[in-house]
Parts: C-alpha cells; sequence; structure tokens
C-alpha cells in the first residue's frame, strides 16, 4: 500500500508567506504615502491640542483640562497619549501620523488572529484603506482610530465562550479606554452585555459577570456624565425622517466599499449589515467564539445609526465623509472574518465563499484607490497651509476648516512661537519674497477659475492652471486690487480634465483658495504664472 510522501515544510510556508507580502501590501503603500506628505504642522483639529500644549510646556496641565468635553465626546486618553507625545517631540505632529497607522496595525491584528489566513489581505486593504484620507494625516483623529480599536478588543473578549474574571476585567478596560476615547465607545457597554449573555457558560456564573460588566458600565457612565454640558440641537435634526436617518446609516456602513456614490455605499451598507446578522447566525451554531464577530458588527452599525440621528440634515454628502469611513471599517472586518469561517464549516461551497470575498475585495480595492485622490489633495493642502504658516501670511487657507484666522493669528500661533513647537522647532526659514511686479500676457498660461461663494463671508477660488506645454502653474497668486493676498501652487488632481484633453501633466493642474470676502466686496483677481509667462485667468461667478 503506496504511503503519500509528507510535503516538504518549505512549500508549506510558501503560500502563507505569499499570504503575508500581499496583506503588507497595503500597509506600506500607506506609509509611502504618509512619508510623502505628513507635515510637522498642525491642520484642522489638531489645533484643539494647542492650549493643552501650552499649559504642558507651562507646567500648568491638570487632569481637568485632559477630561474637558470636547463636543460630544470624552477623549481623556487620547488627550493624555497626544499631549505627552507632543511634549517628546516638541509637537511634532509626524508622530501623530505614526499613532493613527499603529492603532489600525494594531485591529488589524487582533481581527486577524480569529480569522482563516487567506483573509488577511482582504483585511489589510480594509483596515489601511485610503478611503480614510481625511484622518491618516490628521493627528487628532487617533481618538478615533484608537476606540475602534479598543471597542472591538472589549468586544472580542468579551465574546469568548472562556471567559474569565481576568479576560473579563481586560474587556471592561478596554471598554473604559474606548468610552472616554470617543462617544461611539459608550455601545461597548450594551453590545458586550448580549455577548456575554449569549456565551455558553453555567448559568450562575453568566450572571456574576453580567452584574460586574453592568456595575462597570453603570460607574463609567456616572463619571462620563459628570458635568456634561448638553449641546443643542440643531433644528435640522428635529425634521429629519425617521426613514432619512436609517439611509444615510447605511449609507455610511456602506462607504468602506463605495465612498463616491451614495447609492452604491447604501446598497453596500444594507448588504453588508444584513450578511454579518445571517453569518453571525450560521457560524454561531459550528464554531464557538464566533459571536465577536456579529457583536463588532452591531457596534459599528449602533455608531452610524447615532451619526445618523445627530447629523441627518447636513446634506447627501455627509455620511459619505472620509472621516467616517474608520467608524464603519469594522463591520466590513466582521463580514470577511464572517467569510473565513463559512469558508472552512463547509468544503463544498468553500469556493463561492472565496469567490465573494474576490468580489469584496475589489470593491474596497477601488474604493481605496479613489481615496489615494483625496490621500493627496489633503497631503498637498497640508504642505501649503505649513509654507503659509512659516511665512507668517494672512493664514487664509490654514483657516479654511476651523479655526477662525484671527483666533490662529491672535492665540494658537503664538503658542508655536513661544515654545518653539511643531515646524518653529528651529530656526524658522525666511519668508519667501513676495512679487512685487507681475508681468502678464494673455494667452501664456491656460486655465480657469470659478469663485464659490461660501458661508461666513467666506469664498472659495476653484480651478486649473497650465502653461502652454501643459505642465501645471509654478504658482498661483490672488491679488486684491494690485495687491497680492496669498500665493499657492496646483495640488489638486483633475481626473476628468486630463483624460478629456488627454494629456496625463494635467492631472496635478488643480487649485483652490479659501478667503474671507464679504458679498459686496468684488471678487480676486487670480494670476497663474508658468515658465512661459503668467496669465489672468477670469473668473467665473457662481
Amino acid at each position: 500500500m503506496a504511503t503519500s510522501r509528507p510535503q516538504p515544510q518549505q512549500d508549506r510556508r510558501a503560500p502563507q508567506a505569499l499570504i503575508v507580502g500581499l496583506a503588507l501590501l497595503p500597509f506600506l503603500a500607506l506609509c509611502a504615502l504618509t512619508f510623502a506628505y505628513a507635515q510637522d504642522a498642525p491642520f484642522w483639529m489638531d489645533w484643539y491640542l494647542a492650549d493643552l500644549v501650552d499649559k504642558a510646556f507651562s507646567g500648568a496641565l491638570t487632569c481637568a483640562d485632559l477630561w474637558r468635553q470636547h463636543s460630544d465626546h470624552r477623549i481623556f486618553f487620547p488627550n493624555l497619549v497626544l499631549v505627552s507625545l507632543a511634549r517628546i517631540t516638541h509637537w511634532d505632529t509626524r508622530w501623530e501620523v505614526v499613532l493613527n497607522i499603529s492603532a489600525a496595525a494594531s485591529l488589524l491584528l487582533v481581527v486577524a488572529r480569529r480569522s482563516a489566513a487567506w483573509t488577511w489581505p482582504l483585511l489589510s486593504v480594509l483596515a489601511f484603506s485610503l478611503a480614510q484620507w481625511s484622518n491618516w494625516l490628521v493627528g487628532m483623529q487617533f481618538c478615533i482610530f484608537f476606540c475602534v480599536l479598543a471597542s472591538a478588543t472589549a468586544l472580542i473578549l468579551a465574546a469568548e465562550s472562556g471567559l474569565s474574571w481576568p479576560r473579563l476585567a481586560a474587556a471592561a478596560g478596554c471598554g473604559a479606554l474606548a468610552s472616554y476615547s470617543f462617544t461611539a465607545g459608550t455601545l461597548v457597554w450594551p453590545v458586550g452585555f448580549v455577548l456575554i449573555a449569549a456565551a455558553p457558560r453555567p448559568g450562575r456564573l453568566r450572571a456574576r459577570f453580567l452584574a460586574a460588566w453592568s456595575l462597570t458600565a453603570v460607574a463609567v457612565m456616572v463619571l462620563y456624565l459628570r458635568g456634561w454640558e448638553w449641546l443643542p440641537r440643531p433644528t435640522f435634526v428635529e425634521t429629519a425622517s425617521r426613514f432619512g436617518r436609517l439611509c444615510d446609516a447605511l449609507v455610511l456602513l456602506g462607504s468602506p466599499l463605495c465612498d463616491y456614490y451614495r447609492p452604491g455605499a447604501l446598497i453596500c451598507g444594507a448588504f453588508g449589515l444584513a450578511f454579518a446578522a445571517w453569518g453571525g447566525l450560521k457560524v454561531s451554531r459550528g464554531s464557538t467564539n464566533a459571536s465577536a464577530f456579529p457583536g463588532i458588527a452591531a457596534w459599528s452599525a449602533g455608531t452610524a445609526l447615532l451619526i445618523g440621528l445627530g447629523r441627518q440634515g447636513l446634506g447627501e454628502g455627509q455620511f459619505l465623509s472620509s472621516h467616517y469611513v474608520t467608524l464603519a471599517v469594522p463591520l466590513w472586518l466582521a463580514d470577511v472574518a464572517l467569510l473565513g469561517r463559512l469558508s472552512s464549516m463547509s468544503a463544498r461551497r468553500g469556493g463561492r465563499w472565496r469567490a465573494a470575498a474576490a468580489v469584496l475585495a475589489a470593491a474596497a480595492l477601488a474604493n481605496s484607490v479613489h481615496g489615494s485622490l483625496g490621500f493627496v489633495y489633503r497631503g498637498g493642502q497640508q504642505q501649503l497651509w505649513r509654507e503659509e504658516l512659516l511665512a507668517g501670511g494672512e493664514l487664509q487657507g490654514l483657516a479654511a476648516r476651523w479655526p477662525d484666522r484671527r483666533i490662529l493669528s491672535a492665540r494658537l500661533v503664538p503658542i508655536l512661537l513661544r515654545h518653539r513647537l511643531s515646524c518653529f522647532r528651529g530656526e524658522a526659514p525666511p519668508a519667501p519674497p513676495w512679487p512685487t511686479t507681475i508681468s502678464v500676457s494673455p494667452g501664456a498660461v491656460d486655465g480657469s477659475v470659478r469663485r464659490v461663494a461660501l458661508p461666513n463671508g467666506r469664498a472659495a477660488y476653484r480651478g486649473w492652471a497650465a502653461g502652454a506645454d501643459g505642465e501645471p502653474a509654478e504658482r498661483i497668486i490672488f491679488v486684491r486690487g494690485t495687491q497680492p493676498v496669498a500665493i499657492t501652487r496646483p495640488f489638486i488632481p483633475m481626473l476628468r480634465l486630463a483624460l478629456d484633453r488627454r494629456k496625463a501633466s494635467l492631472l496635478w493642474s488643480g487649485f483652490e483658495g479659501v478667503f474671507e470676502e464679504p458679498p459686496d466686496q468684488p471678487p480676486l483677481r487670480v494670476v497663474a504664472a508658468a515658465r512661459g509667462g503668467a496669465s489672468e485667468l477670469e473668473v467665473e461667478a457662481p
């Protein structure tokens, strides 16, 4: 009787090495883009930390400062980590970006340990998706990444059938970390209660675990709400329909697969949620410790519903915002893990589940590639605004998002200068010279610009500009009367323009400038300079 020859060990290791290699690719792509675009200057929500960092360097920081309510959130632990890191690095915000990536990598490891090896590349595409481009380069968004990590870890620990008191304590500790990092973290407590109640174990032990979990949840929430200031609900939320809120929640859940088309995101969100419910029931019948995955999906769904309740009415594009994608990623990580479990349960249907995973991978990868354009856009913005900060100009671009330009100039930027922080850690480079005369010749530069009125007395100038050789313009100069007020350069991808004109060089020819501009004030003049000369672009009305 012939005996089968054992397969050489290196042959068995080869597929696993290939899987690990494929799983590393999304991580390496994210690291490469981050290395190219991360800046050592605060941007957007980063400025919230300025007062805390100021107190840390002045020796006046207290726990009450770190505990202070931030909008609808308690972000004590992110505050503690970020301020400590700023103290060590003199607020080099590039290290905060490393924290964001580290939290996403930790989430991937937590889920991958309980998933089939062949799903690791797909889990990696989702965890490091560039569709989250609005979060990756902003250190303050660590509160979201850390909340997702702590919540998923808490639910995985709570769902184990072999739950012990040390594991329950660890799960409750992760729940507290999540709760005091972002409001969505508080959903860990009701979801965890259900998971503990559903796991097979003796009734008396289950009751003790549930009592301990409930008492911890009450204590955490009592402390959470101590000194809480309830914010007024916007009027548009009161008039929002329940059906509209549900649809917006589903759109948010589908954004990791389709954040560029609302109906597609709605369909993806509904499918992903339904599969998590069905797959969770299917897997839980033949496998232990599988309830963590539908639990994670339920946490993500609850988060989407909370956001829908609070943000519905802000417009159809609100729930496709990339900073919400991070909160929807856990749903799809859970779905992929369930696909792996279903595939191992049935050899006959394993091919079907892998085919479904391939379709999901294609959608997630396409969405990540689409998000790379947003990543480059945001990275280009931050590069320009760092230069604007160093030049000491009007800070019009830097104030385009938040906070107000007057607050930046009068209070926040002086903090950086006083403690030599961020991009002012060393000697500040000399400000670039402003043009004293601009020689304009019609036709030297091709392009267009459109003025768009914004709320609060602001206006955006958006367009594109390229020289006669098709290369993007070198400088865009915004002029009020005869006085230049801002200088920028093209940094926005213009894919449709490049395709229509069949010139790849036009891809990076887009630009944008945001300025304080009352309605009764005449529009700015926009001059584009290239190697062949400079031309004034006609400003189109909205």
